[in-house]
C-alpha cells in the first residue's frame, strides 16, 4: 500500500500519517514508499526552510507544500513527479530554476508546476536552459504558474 505524508518527520511509518513537530528548519524526504505529499507546517516565522527530497523516491507523483514558508527545495531524487505545488511559498531564485529544468529532464507528460503567490521567485526565462525546460514542459502539456 502506497502511503501519504501529510506531515514528515524520521518517525514510525507503519501508520499513513505522521504528525509529528519538526525540530528544525529541513525536512528531508526520503521514504521510498511514498506516493503523495502534503506538507501543512507554516515555517513562516522561522526563517529560511528547506525541503530536500532525496535517495531514490520513485514513487513520489505528488509533492504540496502550500504557504509554509518554504525557501529552498531539491526534487532531483523524485523522477515521476507529475504535481508539483508549492503556491505562497517563499522559494529563492536556484530552487525557481531549478525546478523546470529537473522536472523536463524527467521526461513526464501532462503535469502542473505551481509556484504562484507569495515570495516565490520566477522562473528567470533569460537563462537559456530555464527557458528550454520551461518551453519543454509546455510543448508536453504541463500547466505552469508562477508570479
Amino acid at each position: 500500500k502506497q502511503k501519504t505524508a501529510y506531515e514528515i518527520k524520521e518517525c514510525d511509518w507503519s501508520s499513513d500519517v505522521c504528525s509529528s513537530d519538526l525540530d528544525s528548519n529541513t525536512l528531508p524526504i526520503t521514504f521510498t514508499d511514498l506516493n503523495v505529499v502534503f506538507e501543512n507546517h507554516n515555517y513562516a516565522t522561522a526563517g529560511s526552510y528547506e525541503m530536500n527530497v532525496s535517495g531514490n523516491v520513485e514513487s513520489l507523483a505528488e509533492l504540496h507544500s502550500n504557504n509554509s514558508g518554504l525557501t529552498s527545495i531539491n526534487i532531483e531524487s523524485a523522477p515521476n513527479l507529475g504535481e508539483v505545488i508549492l503556491q505562497g511559498n517563499n522559494l529563492d531564485q536556484q530552487s525557481a530554476n531549478n525546478l523546470p529544468i529537473v522536472l523536463a529532464a524527467n521526461g513526464k507528460s501532462g503535469g502542473v508546476l505551481n509556484i504562484i503567490g507569495g515570495g516565490n521567485a520566477v522562473p528567470d526565462r533569460s537563462i537559456p536552459e530555464v527557458d528550454e525546460a520551461m518551453n519543454d514542459l509546455q510543448s508536453r502539456g504541463w500547466v505552469i504558474l508562477t508570479n
